[in-house]
């Protein structure tokens, strides 16, 4: 079983960067992928006036009605179902212990990592879901996110050892590239393609692509964070509370509450996957559930899956826009994936 990371309050002291620790050669650090290596940039929002309907050129009477139409179209919520699904085994000789899958991210090309606590190992499965490598950790692995397309980056929380360790995913094998040693206890991160966001227990911490400590976004005895969730398109986060059975909604800016969730579907939830900008894959480890939500009204639109089609004591979840394909980690040796459509 897993071990909750929200059980010890956190300390006072802000998970500043300790060390960034390089764990590999000097010649592997000169790829252009490496985080780190983009300039800090800044976006110039042009100024723009408001014109009546006579003022703009080949507008004509009515034009307004199939512009509303064509938003509404695009804010409208999808509703996904399942189309297949199967289980995959993801046990190797080498375990000892039963599978915890508590951290699943899919990278380019298909393949998926996933984090084994139970066993201290990151996995790779390539799109055919074939065990094709693995990497051993230290206590604990809890969670992993895609950092780039060919890196991924997972928390690491046992005893006194809070680290992020990012790894290199190439040609079928993960490789330890560096460290970011962390001062305090960290359970789950998530990275917009700009900034790592790391969960603390009562905190979100906001850390640029280089490892530098940029600020405390959340802080609050309220709810004991599980999961923290991004999207590159959508300027929110969302947050899963195990132990109040809620999903929150935070301005990713300012770190203030958008909205929250406390859904009676909606037990024990271990994970949220954001979609889009109105829809997000939520899961309850107690009730076994899969659920799509409507970010936008707090609301559960549909069951994606339950235990009639495998879900049992799920983690963590990932979708894959590119293949539609939903991964389900479990407290088990399978994991499930699920092919989605509308």
């Amino acid at each position: 079983m897993i071990s909750d990371p929200g059980v010890s309050k956190p300390s006072s002291v802000r998970p500043r960067a300790k060390s960034l620790t390089n764990s590999v050669q000097e010649s592997d650090c000169q790829d252009d992928s490496v985080p780190g290596r983009m300039e800090d940039f800044s976006v110039d929002v042009g100024s723009s006036r408001m014109e009546s309907e006579d003022q703009v050129p080949g507008r004509r009477p009515g034009d307004e009605n199939a512009s509303e139409e064509a938003d509404e179209k695009e804010t409208e919520l999808p509703v996904y179902r399942v189309l297949e699904s199967k289980l995959i085994n993801v046990r190797m000789g080498e375990d000892s212990n039963p599978c915890d899958i508590t951290g699943i991210c899919a990278i380019p090309g298909g393949a998926l990592v996933i984090v084994d606590f139970e066993n201290c190992r990151l996995k790779l499965l390539d799109k055919m879901f074939k065990m094709v490598s693995s990497l051993e950790l230290p206590q604990y692995p809890r969670s992993v996110c895609a950092f780039g397309d060919k890196e991924v980056a997972v928390v690491v929380s046992g005893g006194e050892k809070q680290e992020v360790h990012f790894i290199n995913v190439q040609h079928d094998k993960l490789a330890k590239r560096s460290v970011l040693a962390l001062s305090n206890q960290c359970c789950t991160l998530a990275f917009d393609g700009q900034n790592l966001y790391i969960g603390s227990v009562n905190s979100v911490y906001v850390y640029s692509k280089s490892g530098r400590f940029e600020k405390e976004l959340i802080q609050s005895e309220e709810y004991i964070i599980n999961c923290v969730s991004v999207h590159k398109d959508c300027s929110f986060l969302c947050v899963t509370d195990l132990y109040n059975d809620c999903l929150y909604v935070f301005d990713k800016k300012n770190g203030s509450l958008l909205s929250k969730c406390d859904h009676a579907d909606i037990i024990m939830p271990t994970w949220v996957s954001i979609v889009r900008s109105n829809t997000a894959f939520v899961c309850g480890k107690k009730g076994h559930l899969v659920v799509q939500l409507d970010i936008t009204k707090s609301e559960v639109v549909n069951t994606i899956a339950s235990e009639k089609e495998g879900v049992s004591h799920p983690n963590c979840l990932c979708f894959d826009d590119t293949t539609q394909r939903l991964a389900i980690g479990q407290w088990s040796d399978n994991i499930l994936i699920l092919k989605l459509g509308l």
